[in-house]
């Protein structure tokens, strides 16, 4: 006897009224086909690719991979350089940075000269680039911006919702393109960031090129002489998106920027009260 049939047969023993649940019906699928017609089916009704446009935005209506990283970390910090507008400083490392992007651009766009001491690391890679761009195969320093739904604008659009900044952008084939990003920093404990930018950027050209099926992005750690490489396919990048899309909605919609004082996030502040920091947050570690 089952225990199912015990709890039964007490019941009537004492006199309680049995219910019986009633079975669900399920429908079995007769073969392969009526199974995978049905697996479609469900698919098309619960679509799990598919991402939210109807939304207001709120006080930081456009986002973009720093700031979007830099609200994740601590909102506060996003509202005092949005909102507030508090002025930043800028670091010896970072006018570095901007330098030896510009001089990248210079030579790439030149067509010819020796390269810089700055990239000789990547010394064929950049005349590559070269020969590349003189080919009509590369763009340099472009501007994207994306709507809600994702869709490509510029950005003086007026429903612009993200905004990403290129370095280089190579068409390799109708059907593949390379993204590349110079860095003048550390490779090393960067490489989840690093791929996190790379998967935004490739977001970004997977709605912007609707032909292409492959996304490379490189990154190259031009004092280093190392590169960081992320590939993905149309088929990843769809299943990717809302979840991206879900972070972005967070911010470009928050209410409220709670501070989120630690030691890490701190330090490295723009606003905090280290070496880099302006100290106008009230929230910082000393």
């Amino acid at each position: 006897m089952s225990f199912a049939d015990v709890l039964k047969k007490r019941a009537e023993e004492t006199g309680q009224k049995v219910i019986e649940a009633e079975k669900p019906v399920v429908e079995k699928a007769e073969n392969k086909s009526a199974f995978a017609a049905a697996l479609q089916q469900r698919k098309a009704t619960q679509d799990p690719n598919q991402i939210s446009t109807e939304f207001d935005t709120g006080s930081i209506p456009v986002w973009s991979f720093s700031s979007l990283k830099d609200y994740e970390q601590c909102p506060y910090r996003v509202y005092l350089a949005k909102i507030e507008k508090k002025p930043q400083k800028q670091s010896d490392a970072a006018s570095r940075g901007e330098a030896i992007h510009q001089m990248a651009e210079d030579f790439v766009r030149a067509g010819t000269g020796e390269v810089p001491k700055e990239l000789s690391k990547f010394d064929i890679a950049f005349r590559d680039l070269q020969q590349l761009f003189a080919d009509g195969k590369v763009i340099m320093e472009e501007n994207w911006g994306i709507r809600k739904d994702w869709s490509p604008c510029d950005w003086k659009d007026p429903d612009i919702w993200g905004r990403a900044k290129l370095d280089v952008f190579v068409r390799e084939s109708e059907t593949a393109a390379k993204i590349i990003d110079h860095k003048s920093g550390k490779k090393f404990g960067n490489e989840l960031k690093h791929g996190d930018q790379g998967l935004s950027y490739a977001l970004h050209a997977f709605h912007r090129y609707p032909e292409l099926e492959t996304f490379k992005v490189e990154f190259w750690y031009l004092d280093h002489a190392e590169t960081l490489e992320r590939l993905f396919t149309r088929r990843q990048l769809g299943i990717l998106l809302p979840r991206y899309h879900k972070r972005a909605q967070d911010m470009t919609t928050a209410k409220v920027f709670p501070a989120k004082p630690n030691c890490n996030n701190c330090r490295w502040c723009a606003y905090g009260n280290g070496k880099f920091g302006t100290g106008d947050c009230e929230f910082a570690e000393k």
